[in-house]
């Protein structure tokens, strides 16, 4: 297993350091992440990972080459693949897809999966609402979730699970009604796709009972 205290990030891509940041910290939450448009020396003694556009077969993609010790892995992530698509659109599965490539080359490096997959700063179970709208059925969420986001099987299950009984109370929802996100800020432990303010609630029980009194006012 590969282990280095800094890993250094160099985004020549703009628009992507938030979502290139957020899958590195997956697997490397306890070191310092370092995202510059500079390349690091030579001789540079952590995990190098490069992010770049280049122009291949006449099209447009964004390398992502991973450098760790004597180990380099790389892969091309095309930007035309949804240009049938509004530009957000295109964005987004850039984006993912993006996500998908750099979670792919670590997680070959380290020889190491993670339970959340490629999930990062999101809501899991609204990607399985978004699914179950399309027509999906149990198996086809599972299949995409396991596959394409490379959850594990044991957190695709329950997601689904957890979508189903979420739609019991999103049907109540009405004309009249509205909903309200509270946030709160402590959890049993973190999941590593939470990008949420919250903390273990054993880290910081002194300040619970003011968040109440806050949370009632």
């Amino acid at each position: 297993m590969i282990c280095n205290r800094m890993v250094h990030v160099q985004v020549l891509e703009k628009g992507y350091d938030y979502e290139i940041f957020s899958v590195v910290a997956l697997f490397y939450p306890k070191n310092e992440i370092v995202l510059s448009s500079s390349q690091p020396p030579d001789r540079f003694p952590g995990v190098f990972l490069l992010i770049k556009p280049v122009m291949s077969e006449g099209e447009k993609h964004i390398k992502v080459l991973l450098k760790a010790g004597s180990l380099s892995l790389e892969s091309l992530v095309s930007c035309q693949e949804t240009a049938a698509g509004d530009e957000f659109e295109k964005r987004k599965s850039i984006k993912m897809e993006l996500k998908r490539q750099i979670y792919m080359l670590i997680s070959k490096a380290l020889e190491r999966n993670l339970p959340w997959g490629v999930l990062t700063g999101i809501r899991p179970a609204k990607l399985v609402h978004e699914m179950l709208k399309e027509g999906k059925d149990r198996e086809a969420v599972i299949e995409k979730l396991t596959g394409y986001y490379m959850v594990s099987g044991n957190k695709a299950r329950l997601l689904y699970d957890t979508a189903r009984a979420e739609e019991k109370v999103l049907r109540q929802a009405g004309e009249d009604l509205i909903s309200i996100y509270i946030g709160i800020p402590f959890c049993p432990t973190r999941c590593l796709y939470c990008s949420f303010t919250s903390d273990p609630i054993s880290k910081y029980p002194h300040l619970v009972d003011a968040y109440l009194d806050a949370l009632k006012k």
